[in-house]
């Protein structure tokens, strides 16, 4: 478990970790502190286990009164990272192109190099000189970083697959020795003006929400500053925490503002990338593609995923199936094909549709009460009753008419077949299949054996055992526990552990890890500090070694004001 001390709590409430930096075994990124503090690289099998998610109902909670059932069902659409998630092929390469564009976007972003304050230096000089405008004239350095352009229907399921990807990333990252504050990532979303004054709004809110502290819409927001200083002014912020990426969600806002506006959106969002190095995510329905089909550079920068609706398959079948083992009905309705045919044929394959369905059907049961049995035909019924308000785009889309569904901008359909079948092949999907069993059992068996270890300890507890020594008793005989033991002889057996004195043995020293020494490469700012001390001389003389020459403005630029009131704050 992770001690308070590798935390720090910000004055917005958040618990930030500090900077754990590990080897990536990739040169480029193990001798940049910003991707060394991120978490490893998973497999795509890792991956799957670390994301996936099913709500347990239990034999006790269908014997409960209706109106508690009813609370039980709202675990379905729990926030994340609680909730049903399945995850499928589509979510495995998503998560895969987030994480290439975050560490890629790194790699020419190193705040242990003087490139960095130089970095700092140049966005500032296009402050002064020129109020921000052609910030691109002052920044120099090649970028690694490319955009991701996630597009399909509304409810399909993308933003949520999205925040779970980024779910796995830390919010914010404390570096000490750096006295740096690194976001992994900002997720806003489009403003319906298309303005870029008002994008620029949005995100100094949300850095002023993470961090508690910072000022950034009451410095920059004025409607008096013009709209190259805002932009100047979101670079730098962008560079003095570290931003691993942009994530613009309703893209398809942009279709609703004036003439001229989407196109100088997009080409900021080009701009972000070349320029900054920022890797820029969107995400919009169907209607935001032609946005991006006006412009050759924004279609070939899209580097585009198109979130189509999952189809009448085995994915289908497998995300029924996790979806119909969640049910507080009295009677447990086994999964059948039928089943999962209904639920196609009445959400059209919409995750988000299908997965409220099958909660307003489970309340449609014990409202009825007697048996509560789940049918094809309470399925249909609930969903004529319930699914009023989307029932024209759900008829639209069953038809397969084009004209029908184009009067419906964000069901339009795109034509992804190729790319469909060209990823289809990379993953088995019955590997998936078995993962999401092994790991559904592996839940089951974490939950029983918890209750198991809470009813051991508070046994010992009545016996007067000491709490800590309950517990490792508890932790002891269980572990041990390979058959299907009664929890009162498993409580027997712990009880002799204690009383024989095994606490002393239990209690092992814990090797404490060794820090990760620092790669070192050629005008690393960290080695000539390091050199430096040992000759009696101060960082800044150190860093006139360099070349780099830091004077009172740039020394604020480099480590932005907000780490050292931070830090003074949290002191």
């Amino acid at each position: 478990m992770t001690n308070q001390s590798e935390y720090v709590e910000l004055p917005s409430g958040i618990c930030v970790p500090i900077a754990n930096y590990k080897l990536h075994r990739l040169p480029e990124y193990d001798s940049n502190p910003l991707i060394q503090a991120l978490p490893r690289i998973l497999s795509d099998k890792e991956f799957i286990k670390a994301v996936q998610h099913y709500p347990i109902s239990t034999e006790d909670e269908r014997d409960l009164p209706p109106q508690l059932r009813y609370h039980c069902v709202e675990r379905l659409t729990a926030p994340i990272p609680q909730g049903y998630f399945q995850p499928l092929i589509r979510h495995v390469e998503l998560h895969r192109m987030v994480v290439i564009a975050i560490m890629q976007g790194y790699v020419p972003r190193n705040i242990a190099k003087a490139e960095h304050a130089i970095r700092a230096r140049q966005i500032h000089q296009a402050l002064v000189k020129e109020e921000g405008n052609s910030l691109d004239k002052y920044l120099t350095g090649e970028t690694s970083a490319h955009s991701i352009t996630l597009i399909g229907p509304s409810g399909c399921g993308k933003t949520t697959a999205l925040l779970r990807v980024l779910n796995l990333l830390p919010r914010i990252i404390f570096h000490p020795e750096y006295n740096f504050f690194q976001i992994p990532y900002i997720k806003v979303e489009c403003p319906h003006s298309g303005s870029l004054k008002d994008l620029c709004i949005n995100i100094f809110l949300k850095v002023d929400s993470l961090f508690g502290t910072t000022d950034y819409y009451k410095k920059f927001s004025s409607r008096s500053n013009s709209e190259g200083h805002m932009l100047a002014q979101v670079a730098l912020i962008m560079h003095n925490h570290g931003v691993g990426a942009l994530i613009i969600d309703e893209l398809q806002y942009l279709t609703a503002a004036k003439k001229e506006l989407p196109e100088r959106m997009l080409n900021y969002f080009v701009s972000m990338v070349n320029c900054l190095g920022v890797p820029v995510i969107r995400v919009g329905t169907n209607k935001a593609v032609q946005l991006l089909n006006k412009g050759l550079k924004h279609a070939r920068r899209a580097g585009g995923i198109f979130w189509n609706l999952m189809k009448k398959d085995e994915e289908w079948k497998l995300f029924c199936e996790g979806l119909f083992e969640a049910q507080w009905t009295k009677t447990v309705t086994p999964f059948s094909s039928e089943i999962a045919d209904a639920l196609f044929e009445e959400s059209q394959g919409i995750a988000d549709i299908a997965i409220k369905l099958h909660k307003m059907v489970q309340w449609r049961a014990i409202a009825l009460g007697g048996n509560e049995i789940i049918t094809p035909d309470l399925i249909h019924e609930v969903a004529a009753d319930g699914l009023v308000l989307v029932k024209p785009m759900i008829d639209a889309i069953r038809s397969g008419d084009p004209d029908w569904m184009e009067k419906y901008d964000d069901i339009s359909p795109v034509d992804t077949e190729e790319y469909y079948q060209k990823w289809l092949s990379k993953i088995d999907s019955i590997k998936i299949a078995e993962i999401r069993k092994q790991a559904k059992q592996q839940q089951n068996k974490t939950s029983a054996d918890s209750a198991k270890l809470s009813y051991i300890i508070l046994e010992l507890l009545k016996q007067e055992v000491d709490r800590s020594l309950a517990k490792i008793c508890a932790e002891k005989v269980l572990a041990g526990n390979t058959g299907n033991i009664h929890p009162s002889k498993l409580v027997d057996e712990a009880y002799k552990l204690a009383l024989e004195g095994l606490l002393a043995n239990q209690k092992q020293p814990i090797e404490e890890k060794a820090k990760l020494q620092p790669t070192y490469s050629v005008g690393d700012m960290r080695k000539a500090i390091k050199d430096g001390l040992e000759k009696g001389l101060s960082e800044f003389e150190s860093l006139e070694t360099l070349g780099v020459f830091i004077d009172p403005v740039e020394r604020f630029i480099k480590v932005g004001s907000l780490a050292e009131n931070l830090s003074n704050t949290l002191s």
